[in-house]
């Protein structure tokens, strides 16, 4: 026959469970921080190579926040760069419309985009680009016939007209050349001036010949 137990006993034995339950849970819980802290110090050995300083001490570390450390050194380096870039579809409208109602329908169109560039990137990645300043350099290429070639005052003319009906447009982006494109047969004459120089000459009102001379000089 089994001896019962005395409620003495029986007290034992329940602290004795509990102990042991407390004892499981707690080798648990160390186990699983082991764990952990094995698993940031792998992170950071793995982006040790890209220079970030990560400190893993003997407190267990959360891996989301080791994470979060590496993201944040990968910032963006900014830098400027001069480059062409894409002409606004409006210039391009805006100024082949005003040739076509001056009489210049016949003509080619070229137009660049030159300008400063802010280009981020992280390590050999570029992330973004943006133009910070643009200038456009319209090029229009007009035939004309031997006689026209070789007179500089009637050449100046059509300069003076083409260079007015361009800055006269409105709403369209920074002019930084104006480029015209002479050409008869396989002979041509290339006129380019900054907009500085065409705007002060406009303004002097200096003879056809001259203004088409200020082009031939610079280019």
């Amino acid at each position: 026959m089994k001896q019962k137990r005395t409620p003495q006993q029986q007290k034992r034995l329940q602290y004795s469970g509990i102990l042991f339950v407390a004892l499981a849970l707690g080798l648990i819980y160390l186990a699983y921080n082991h764990q952990r802290d094995l698993q940031a110090r792998a992170i950071v050995n793995m982006f040790s190579g890209i220079g970030t300083e990560i400190s893993v001490t003997d407190t267990p570390t959360s891996l989301s926040n080791v994470i979060t450390d590496v993201d944040a050194t990968l910032t963006p380096v900014c830098f400027f760069n001069w480059a062409y870039g894409d002409v606004p579809e409006n210039d391009v409208t805006a100024i082949r419309l005003a040739l076509d109602e001056a009489g210049y329908d016949d003509a080619m169109l070229n137009i660049s985009a030159y300008g400063e560039d802010d280009v981020c990137q992280i390590g050999d990645e570029v992330v973004s680009t943006r133009f910070l300043l643009m200038d456009i350099t319209p090029t229009i290429r007009l035939t004309v016939n031997g006689d026209t070639l070789n007179n500089r005052t009637e050449l100046g003319r059509i300069v003076r007209d083409l260079t007015s009906t361009i800055i006269d447009i409105s709403d369209i982006s920074r002019i930084g050349y104006i480029e015209i494109d002479f050409v008869s047969g396989e002979d041509n004459q290339f006129w380019r001036a900054n907009l500085g120089d065409i705007t002060t000459t406009l303004a002097d009102e200096i003879n056809d010949n001259a203004l088409h001379g200020i082009g031939i000089n610079a280019g």
